[in-house]
């Protein structure tokens, strides 16, 4: 099975030490920083330098996947402002909408968010019935960002 983790930050890359078996999975990875390639090749059959939100860059990861998980982040050290969740999780969901058409073999997606989108729940439980209420405008961008996966689904 051909897999892409999108964003092999902390979550990406603790996946794929899971999957870095190349005899069950055939893997490529995303980065958004060159200078992690050197830390993630060992993880994975490739490496790919890309920002999600590029078409052309996110169809050279995905192509020819079985599989994609997003495990999106914006860059930086510090807490960014929405606009720049938007230009990663907003904008990287627009890409891949554009080019499902032209990835026939991918199957399956998985995408990571929050449970911010809960915001509501004021610390009940959630489940699948729990109504999406984002607390802040992150989570708003993270709702949405769901919501155009969604849409993606045939």
């Amino acid at each position: 099975m051909r897999v892409t983790i999108v964003g092999c930050g902390y979550v990406g890359e603790a996946l794929a030490r899971r999957w870095s078996d190349p005899s069950v999975v055939d893997l490529t990875v995303t980065t958004t920083r060159e200078d992690r390639r050197v830390e993630l090749t060992p993880l994975a059959r490739q490496v790919l330098v890309v920002r999600a939100s590029d078409p052309s860059a996110l169809f050279q990861a995905l192509d020819g996947a079985d599989a994609a998980v997003f495990c999106l982040a914006p860059g930086g050290d510090r807490q960014v402002g929405a606009d720049a969740y938007s230009a990663t999780y907003r904008d990287s969901m627009l890409a891949l909408q554009e080019l499902l058409p032209d990835l026939p073999s991918l199957r399956q997606i998985v995408y990571t968010s929050s449970c911010g989108v809960y915001g509501g729940a004021a610390g009940g439980w959630v489940d699948e019935a729990t109504p999406a209420i984002p607390r802040d405008d992150h989570a708003a961008v993270l709702l949405e960002s769901e919501q155009l996966l969604e849409q993606c689904r045939t």
